[in-house]
């Protein structure tokens, strides 16, 4: 094969040229793609998904296992540390729909099956907002990140025309125990500021590092397996590929 110099090309420097082309090709496809993720994300402007749980979830508390809907500030619930800490405030939103519509994608809670994720974790199917973190591996990782379609799952709460959500929050974010697996409480949100006594509360950094909360952690993790061939598996596919494999 002769070059556009009219030198002689060896067909070792022929390949060489090849596989770095299909390289830089696979690159510009990974950040056309994660260009197109960036706008697509940026112009859905999705609703916040806070931190929540359904009525009927049960927490561990000093009085043994409360319904999240009968929690009250001062109540003691067990951290994922050992420790008892009180509820500095409580609060709760309610959803409904007309009866025969679909409850929109933001409004749907996820369900984490019993053993989802590890034995008897949680011990009962637990149902969250998807904004709502998971402390596994060391991170926080919100629910709806981790549906797999099999053990975590988006439901569609198509049985029930009301959604009605509880928050729960400490002095400052921490892990508690929600069907007996590891969740955070609230850490901040725009009408909360002080507690129904009229003290204000203090909002912390979360306790945990967290993935996917911010628009850059959505964007970063809708793009993932784009660059997984550039940069290897990330921590959230590790994890998720564990869950997938975890027995329910």
């Amino acid at each position: 094969m002769i070059d556009e110099s009219g030198r002689q090309v060896t067909p070792t420097e022929r390949k060489s040229t090849t596989t770095r082309r299909q390289m830089l090709a696979g690159q510009a496809k990974a950040l056309i793609a994660i260009g197109a993720t960036v706008l697509t994300a940026t112009a859905a402007k999705a609703a916040p998904r806070p931190p929540c749980f359904l009525r009927g979830t049960k927490l561990s508390s000093a009085r043994g296992e409360l319904s999240v809907e009968t929690i009250a500030v001062g109540d003691q619930l067990l951290t994922a540390s050992g420790a008892f800490r009180p509820v500095a405030w409580v609060g709760s939103w309610l959803g409904q729909k007309r009866a025969g519509e679909a409850w929109s994608k933001q409004m749907r809670p996820v369900r984490i099956k019993q053993s989802a994720l590890a034995p008897n974790v949680p011990y009962e199917d637990l149902l969250v907002s998807q904004g709502h973190a998971i402390f596994i591996d060391g991170l926080l990782v919100p629910a709806g990140e981790l549906v797999n379609g099999t053990t975590i799952l988006l439901e569609t709460a198509e049985q029930t025309d009301r959604l009605e959500y509880f928050h729960v929050k400490l002095a400052s974010h921490d892990v508690v125990l929600a069907a007996g697996a590891p969740v955070e409480t609230l850490l901040r949100h725009p009408a909360v500021a002080t507690d129904i006594e009229g003290r204000r509360i203090q909002t912390e950094p979360y306790c945990a590092p967290v993935v996917c909360k911010s628009l850059g952690g959505v964007l970063w993790s809708r793009s993932r397996r784009v660059v997984a061939p550039l940069f290897g598996p990330q921590k959230l596919d590790v994890i998720r590929e564990r869950l997938m494999r975890q027995p329910s």
